[in-house]
């Protein structure tokens, strides 16, 4: 029973990313998806994302995947965490339209975008060379 018990702690630790007991949903991503976003990084390009104009979620993933080059398959799983956390700091508002949550960027939502313009940029320029994000505390 033991050896069932430490074989789930080990793929626990593997898919989240160490035995620390925090969960980042930035970090909850598993197999070749990995590496593309950074800590912190996925609330970032949502954000970004949502300057262009409102959006839904599955439409947010979807223009994750083509705008990271299709080196980061988004899931329901990290996205909506994500998008709930910039909704609880006042960052995005949401409106239901057609039974659908449509995310919008608020004021907060564009200065804290402006704030990290350098941050974006390097994740903009990282899609456009084709490369992975090193995972790290940032």
């Amino acid at each position: 029973m033991r050896h069932i018990v430490l074989g789930a702690m080990a793929w626990w630790a593997c898919l989240f990313g160490g035995w620390s007991g925090a969960f980042d949903p930035d970090d909850a991503v598993a197999g070749p998806r990995r590496g593309f976003f950074r800590s912190g990084e996925v609330r970032l390009a949502l954000l970004s994302l949502l300057a262009d104009g409102p959006a839904h979620g599955y439409d947010l993933m979807k223009r994750l995947e083509e705008r990271s080059g299709r080196m980061y398959h988004a899931s329901a799983g990290t996205v909506y965490p994500v998008l709930q956390q910039l909704e609880d700091e006042g960052l995005v508002s949401v409106q239901t339209v057609d039974g659908k949550k449509v995310y919008a960027l608020t004021a907060a939502g564009r200065e804290e975008l402006s704030h990290n313009r350098e941050q974006t940029d390097a994740i903009r320029q990282r899609a456009e060379r084709g490369e992975q994000g090193e995972r790290g505390d940032e």
